[in-house]
């Protein structure tokens, strides 16, 4: 089965290079990488036969060598920086055609409990060589515009929504296994438009220096039943010399590139809405045949495609959702589609938050070392308050970590009156006539016990329901109240009368009480 062909939707062209441009040394410098930049945008366009040579005389300017030095040290951990007054030597030293020798660290990252995937952590002269490669790729990168990895995550969680709001219920997720590595290098040379040595010495894996003895993980080797776990380096070091690697800055925008020419073969329009992250493709229908012929023509065209082979991991998820994506988890309830994120992602968060913290509270730390762990701290709050703006609650979590940041940075623990989140979201939908009251009554208990967390005022509202029950200021609240749901309204309502005639004894009630259907006959 093959993808059917339409009319090509518009290229989305990623951000331009202003966070490469601002790290010129002086206004002269930014002026002139701009020029430059235009000029091989100009003539990646059309076609122009001097788009090598314009991309050579870049790559071996200093403004462009110093830019990339500063983006990329600016980008690294406090305790891989190097000093500011190295980074002028460093750019001299730059040379994209040759590449670097220089060592490449193998982190560990665990995916479930017997695997981990290999990521690498590259010095400066690495990360510069990327940071360089990758401004000319803003200029000659053409996307798909259901493409959204060089955008953000929320900006590919906004047309998931709409697509859910608009009855696409039937959600297929591709997901492709061992992207990265799987780039075939020789066929990759082919299809990249730029200089083949560059792709070997900045690009691909296999040419990078990762020291077998200098291996490294993030996380215990003892799995999480606590059973000690051996590692297979031998095995790690073989998959993070294959394809592109994972860790380099330049990586995501290259494989958008090499997945845009399959995502244009997709007609626009009609009755499939596809968004696509890096390796996660979503594909969501108005009915089940569509989306998993969509999905059988992607499936397909990836593992033919002139890259590599790409072998892609289906999931599907219930009609209607939940659907889990990004991290996300979206769930419809009439109208309105509600977004939190799912527990494993904010666990793994809080638990290197938590060991961010621990490292910060040690009074052995210098000065300096401090308030570059209180940036590091704080950027990685940042950008997961970013990445999941979306969803319930974010602006009080950030406020929470926040002050847990502040306190630990001054020798505490914890702050008083935050509460810590917990770690399993509790979630509630409430009708419009529930919300308007629970909303009335979480802004008066943060008034009572003068606070901005609305977990804090929630238990403020729990504990008074413990001391004392529930109480109504107007006995025709509580009367509404207790309607609600009764099994049996018929004896309902004889009791509230018989209870009126005992109140009132000066008055004689006469009432009918009957179903609606009985009282119309």
């Amino acid at each position: 089965m093959s993808i059917p062909t339409d009319t090509p939707p518009e290229f989305v062209r990623p951000a331009a290079w202003p966070e490469f441009v601002q790290c010129a040394g002086s206004a002269q410098a930014r002026s002139h990488l701009n020029a430059k930049l235009k000029g091989i945008q100009k003539a990646h366009r059309t076609d122009d036969p001097q788009l090598p040579f314009l991309i050579q005389k870049y790559w071996t300017s200093f403004d462009a060598r110093l830019a990339a030095t500063r983006l990329a040290a600016s980008k690294m951990r406090w305790y891989r920086r190097p000093k500011k007054t190295e980074l002028k030597s460093i750019a001299e030293s730059l040379n994209a055609f040759q590449g670097t020798d220089e060592e490449v660290r193998l982190l560990l990252i665990r995916k479930d409990v017997n695997t981990f995937r290999p990521t690498l952590d590259f010095g400066i002269e690495n990360r510069a060589l990327q940071h360089l490669v990758l401004s000319v790729f803003y200029a000659i990168a053409e996307l798909h515009p259901r493409q959204f990895a060089t955008r953000g995550v929320p900006a590919a969680i906004d047309p998931v929504i709409d697509a859910m709001k608009a009855g696409y219920v039937y959600v297929r997720e591709i997901d492709i296994k061992d992207f990265y590595p799987s780039f075939d290098k020789d066929k990759l040379v082919e299809l990249v438009p730029i200089q083949k040595k560059v792709i070997q010495t900045v690009l691909l894996s296999e040419h990078l220096n990762i020291v077998p003895s200098k291996l490294h993980h993030i996380e215990s080797c003892q799995n999480p039943a606590g059973i000690h776990q051996e590692l297979a380096p031998e095995k790690y070091l073989a998959d993070a010399r294959r394809g592109i690697p994972q860790g380099s800055a330049a990586s995501p925008l290259l494989a958008e590139m090499l997945m845009a020419p399959l995502l244009f073969q997709i007609p626009a329009g009609g009755n499939v809405v596809v968004v696509a992250y890096a390796d996660n493709i979503l594909v969501m229908a108005k009915s089940e045949s569509d989306a998993d012929a969509m999905t059988d023509s992607l499936g397909l065209a990836l593992k033919k495609h002139p890259a590599g082979q790409l072998w892609p991991k289906i999931k599907s998820f219930p009609a209607g959702g939940p659907i889990d994506f990004l991290g996300h988890r979206l769930t419809a309830h009439g109208d309105e589609v509600h977004v939190q994120r799912t527990l494993e992602n904010r666990e793994k968060f809080e638990r290197n938050m938590k060991m961010g913290l621990a490292q910060l509270r040690k009074s052995s730390l210098t000065g300096a070392a401090r308030n570059r762990l209180v940036r590091d701290l704080k950027s990685d709050l940042s950008s997961h308050v970013s990445n999941f703006s979306l969803c319930d609650g974010m602006k009080e979590y950030r406020e929470y970590w926040s002050a847990q940041i502040a306190s630990a940075n001054h020798g505490g623990s914890t702050m008083l009156h935050s509460k810590p989140p917990s770690g399993k979201p509790m979630l509630f939908w409430p009708h419009p006539d529930q919300k308007e009251i629970i909303t009335a009554a979480l802004d008066l208990a943060k008034k009572k016990v003068s606070t901005e967390y609305q977990t804090v005022a929630l238990e403020a509202i729990c504990q008074s329901y413990m001391a004392s029950g529930i109480a109504f200021k107007k006995w025709d609240d509580a009367l509404s109240f207790y309607a609600k749901g009764v099994p049996d309204q018929m004896s309902f309502a004889k009791a509230v009368i018989g209870h009126l005639e005992k109140c009132l004894p000066g008055i004689k009630i006469s009432v009918a009480i009957a179903p609606k259907e009985e009282a119309k006959t």
